[in-house]
């Protein structure tokens, strides 16, 4: 395509080795392989020369970018087609459509696995998980449709095959961690550091980049190692061979995946990390844009839509795993070594296996939102010639398709059904068809698998048809390989068999009558302790218990910080008590000491009065408060006894409803027992379901019920609540006002202390004054009597 696409209207002198050229294909690959344009910071433009190495990588991927360019223009083309024309606009959000997708098979190679069988087989894994999971869910659909599960059937419980753990190992949707494609995409991104004595060995022999790549593969297999080590879905590899791959264990078995190869250099550009990156010189769609074929010059026009949104299953299929278009990566980084700005440009563009499994995630989301039919294909021979068929060929394509894990989901079942008319036509002999005329097939068909001696337990009967386990294909065949007109014997003897038949048919239609009307009495017995049940105010009654209960747990609400503020108020109020006993004895004292005509002794007389009179209020609140809390109690133990009441009323209907469950159950295995022709087990259901539906109107009608009911209306007909909430209100009022009044007695008494210490310091000072006044005057007597003693003994010296 390229050759036709780019013809030279001259000849053109490369120098390449001093050989001329004139190949047009070869002067493509030249001019945008051989150079990389890389743009300066002053917009300037330099010129880089490539390596071989470069330019094959280039190369490679620019196949691959066609390829996918190619591949997504067909797509386009056809859902427009499909579409009526409407060009580009094809978005089928909220349109009834039909969607054809072409799945990939699963692979796994005699050689190395690569990063592209990866892809490919974690496409294969949630394709099958959906086809699984749709077959599983189908069968459901239909048991329910038919009325053949029982509540707790085991059907309900098979285990269909899981792909959990592996979609989880590979891309890491439902864990903590990432999956294995995203710790690629972060190497990709940061790199990595020499970790490998092979790839050094190797640095003298290649260039830097081959060892800074090999050491990202290298880097990448070891996190694989560390990370997942445990992981159900990563299987066991030898401890020589970690070193180059990694196993999975997928639905059809577990493949080995080769990150570093054994046996050869590593090529950088064929490692996982480069082919992930899938590097793509940004010349290319300037190129392809010049050439002469107008098809080939469209394609430059896809790189801005290279995720195909809008477009069902777009970006799946060849182009994928391998499509390096679209504006993640038009200004790629060409494989030229330069890898740090080679990191650079990977944060900001998607890898491969990013956008795989992104178009992945839209695709599944796209076929769970629709109803999905299958078509699974198998070829006979490789050979292709005709009337070979190789077993071991075919084996494994059933294997990698998933149809023997698919099996695996039915075979537990019920895989084999035969539609009533059609066992009818084939199996009822002519004399034994009038005394049919007019019956139910099921009844009929019951008849004739008991005249074919098919077991009760080997089949169940739907609405419209008859489910066989695998165990009981062989009797049904026979059954329908019946033929009256070549055994006429056998055909009296079944005739003889179905009139029994018959017979035990009309029986166990009269036994079920019974237990209808069994469990419907259990129904109305349910329906009446209901009723009376509403004549309860349980909603309200469960409201104040949990209001109750609440306040008892959270004590600073106004309605609960009772209990919790008695401690608080009763320590204000012992303080209170304490200080006007003190207040009052140092005022009786300060009296006494001072007469009790002082002015400030009468201050602090009235202040202990106060704080006594303030003590006295807020005692009396108290007191008040106290009774209110006696009366929350009260009313708290007639809400519990309500609600003990309303609990037990329910329990009472609860176990009506359980045997009445029962007896329901039990009439339903009766019936499918009468269907069977099971008289003795029909029987013994019929004595159960008369047993259970008994016990469902005792527990309604014993009185019981009643007594409940009459307890719990007593209890709470004098609306407990508001009056549980006013008295909480008013005694956590008069708790707060004891409190108040309590800190204003203690306040009175402190300043009756401080009054009275006022009064002594007062005395104190008249004390001190007067003993200096007596100190004076007897000083004085002193110094007179010795000016006396003086004069006296002058005047005798004188006489």
């Amino acid at each position: 395509l390229l050759r036709r696409s780019f013809p030279l209207k001259k000849k053109k002198k490369l120098q390449r080795r001093h050989v001329y050229h004139d190949d047009d294909f070869f002067f493509f690959c030249y001019v945008v392989y051989s150079r990389r344009v890389v743009r300066t910071v002053d917009a300037g433009e330099i010129q880089v020369k490539r390596t071989p190495q470069d330019v094959e990588a280039s190369r490679d991927a620019a196949c691959r970018w066609l390829y996918g360019a190619v591949f997504q223009s067909l797509v386009i083309q056809c859902n427009d087609a499909l579409h009526g024309g409407a060009g580009h606009e094809t978005n089928f959000e909220g349109k009834r459509f039909i969607g054809i997708l072409d799945i990939f098979g699963f692979e796994t190679h005699d050689g190395e696995n690569g990063l592209e069988t990866l892809l490919i087989n974690y496409a294969n894994e949630g394709l099958q998980q959906l086809f699984c999971d749709a077959v599983f869910a189908a069968e459901l659909d239909l048991y329910e449709q038919e009325g053949i599960l029982d509540g707790d059937d085991a059907l309900r419980n098979v285990d269909k095959p899981d792909s959990t753990p592996t979609i989880d190992l590979l891309v890491g949707f439902s864990r903590g961690k990432p999956g294995v494609l995203k710790l690629l995409d972060a190497q990709c991104a940061i790199g990595g550091v020499k970790s490998s004595a092979r790839l050094d060995a190797v640095g003298p022999k290649r260039s830097s980049s081959v060892s800074a790549a090999g050491s990202r593969d290298a880097t990448f297999l070891a996190k694989i190692h560390s990370e997942f080590s445990g992981h159900a879905a990563l299987a066991s590899t030898a401890p020589l061979e970690k070193r180059h791959l990694f196993h999975v264990k997928h639905y059809a078995g577990v493949v080995g995946y080769t990150v570093i190869p054994q046996n050869r250099d590593l090529d950088p550009d064929k490692g996982w990390v480069s082919t992930n990156l899938d590097a793509v010189p940004e010349s290319i769609p300037r190129v392809v844009a010049t050439s002469t074929k107008p098809f080939v010059a469209s394609l430059g026009g896809l790189v801005g839509d290279s995720s195909n949104q809008g477009h069902p299953g777009g970006g799946n299929g060849g182009g994928g795993q391998s499509n390096g278009s679209g504006s993640e990566v038009a200004a790629a980084m060409a494989a030229s070594g330069n890898h740090h700005h080679h990191r650079k440009q990977s944060a900001e563009k998607k890898t491969v296996s990013s956008r795989f499994a992104a178009s992945m995630t839209k695709l599944a989301s796209t076929l769970q939102a629709t109803d999905c039919g299958f078509i699974r294909c198998i070829k006979p021979t490789p050979r292709m010639v005709p009337n070979v068929f190789d077993v071991n060929y075919v084996r494994e394509q059933l294997r990698a398709l998933g149809i023997v894990a698919a099996t695996e989901v039915l075979r537990v079942g019920l895989p084999h059904r035969v539609e009533y008319a059609e066992l009818v036509k084939h199996t009822v002999p002519a004399a034994a068809k009038k005394g049919f005329e007019g019956e139910p097939h099921d009844v009929v068909v019951a008849c004739i698998l008991s005249a074919f001696d098919v077991a009760a337990d080997d089949y169940r009967l739907g609405t419209t048809r008859i489910f066989f386990p695998a165990s009981a294909l062989a009797r049904v065949n026979d059954a329908l390989a019946f033929d009256e007109a070549k055994d006429p014997e056998r055909a009296k003897v079944l005739a003889a068999k179905l009139a029994k038949a018959k017979d035990s048919a009309k029986a166990a239609g009269k036994a079920v009558a019974g237990v209808r009307a069994d469990s419907d009495r259990a129904k109305k017995a349910v329906a009446k302790g209901q009723s009376e049940l509403k004549m309860l105010p349980l909603a309200d009654i469960d409201a104040g218990y949990d209001h109750f209960s609440d306040s008892s747990k959270s004590a600073s609400s106004s309605s609960s910080g009772v209990a919790g503020g008695v401690s608080v108020v009763e320590g204000k109020l012992d303080r209170a008590r304490s200080e006007v006993q003190r207040a009052e004895d140092a005022v009786a004292s300060v009296s006494t000491a001072s007469g009790g005509d002082r002015e400030d002794v009468l201050e602090a007389k009235a202040a202990a009065e106060a704080a006594t009179e303030k003590l006295g209020v807020a005692e009396g609140l108290a007191s008040e408060a106290t009774a209110s809390e006696e009366q929350v109690a009260e009313l708290k133990q007639k809400i519990v006894a309500a609600k003990e009441a309303a609990d037990a009323a329910r329990s009472v209907v609860d176990r009506a409803k359980r045997h009445s469950a029962e007896a329901e159950a039990m009439a339903a295995k009766a019936g499918a027992s009468a269907r069977r022709l099971r008289l003795e087990e029909t029987a013994t259901l019929a004595k159960e379901t008369k047993l259970a539906a008994d016990a469902a109107e005792k527990a309604v009608t014993d009185g019981t019920l009643k007594a409940h009911f009459r307890s719990a209306f007593n209890a709470w007909s004098k609306k407990p609540l508001p009056a549980l909430r006013a008295a909480a209100d008013a005694a956590a009022a008069k708790k707060e006002a004891s409190g108040k009044e309590a800190d204003l007695a203690l306040d009175a008494a402190k300043k009756a202390l401080a009054l009275v210490d006022d009064v002594r310091a007062a005395l104190d000072e008249l004390r001190r004054q007067e003993e200096e006044r007596q100190r004076k005057e007897e000083e004085a007597r002193r110094l007179a009597a010795e000016a006396e003693a003086k004069r006296l003994a002058e005047e005798a010296a004188e006489a």
